[in-house]
């Protein structure tokens, strides 16, 4: 089932299958927080603005695919992020 979701948000919604492999690859590297996110898709100079990236988050937590958690910095709010799907299963789309 969250394959076919996969494979659905892969070819009907780029920018957000983008998002996800970001996801994906800090997750390997340390704890994902939205901030983390945001200087990521920057540094990659992806056109995506932070009300499209909050859509795009909240859209795949409703899929299943990601879960959050809430949590404070010493900048402020934020959410933790984590995949709820095996790693592999973005890698290999």
């Amino acid at each position: 089932m969250a394959k076919s979701r996969l494979d659905e948000i892969k070819n009907q919604a780029p920018r957000m299958y983008e998002v996800l492999k970001i996801i994906s690859d800090l997750q390997s590297k340390q704890v994902v927080s939205t901030g983390l996110i945001k200087e990521e898709i920057r540094r990659k100079g992806l056109a995506i603005s932070e009300r499209s990236l909050d859509y795009y988050l909240n859209n795949l937590k409703s899929r299943g695919l990601i879960k959050f958690r809430p949590f404070r910095r010493a900048k402020g709010k934020t959410r933790k992020v984590r995949l709820n799907i095996p790693k592999d299963w973005i890698s290999r789309l």
